[in-house]
């Protein structure tokens, strides 16, 4: 499997590397939104995972990243996003509460770049962190 990560901050990656026994791979340490503007490659899949500790860059949750992401997916590629909305509680996040505000801005820029887009809540999940996914596709799969 050929994996490219792209991390601003080299603590996290090698935090992630020594806790999380994340195996060496492709790594770009620079803005994410940046890279996949420029970058020129075609990927399966693209984990959108965004997470702080407190709040998430907003340049990484709009329509021109969505966009951008959606130019480098391949023909019957899906961006997976791992939302984590500091404004929700963790027990309810995401696809619990539909009517915040800020889920509602991210499904509605996801919806404005991607025909399709679904979310997911993990059935096994213990309420102790993220448990949902959303995935937007450019066809329906």
């Amino acid at each position: 499997m050929n994996v490219t990560a792209i991390e601003i901050d080299p603590v996290v990656h090698r935090f992630a590397q020594r806790y999380f026994g994340l195996p060496d791979v492709k790594m770009f340490y620079e803005d994410g939104r940046k890279f996949v503007e420029r970058a020129y490659e075609k990927w399966d899949i693209i984990v959108h995972d965004v997470f702080s500790g407190g709040s998430v860059p907003e340049s990484l949750f709009t329509v021109q990243m969505w966009d951008a992401a959606r130019q480098n997916l391949a023909e019957e590629g899906v961006v997976a996003v791992v939302p984590s909305v500091p404004s929700v509680k963790l027990i309810q996040n995401f696809v619990g509460s539909p009517g915040d505000a800020s889920v509602q801005s991210i499904i509605f820029t996801l919806l404005a770049s991607f025909d399709y887009c679904r979310a997911f809540r993990d059935p096994f999940a213990s309420g102790e962190g993220p448990s949902n996914m959303v995935a937007g596709q450019s066809k329906q799969l």
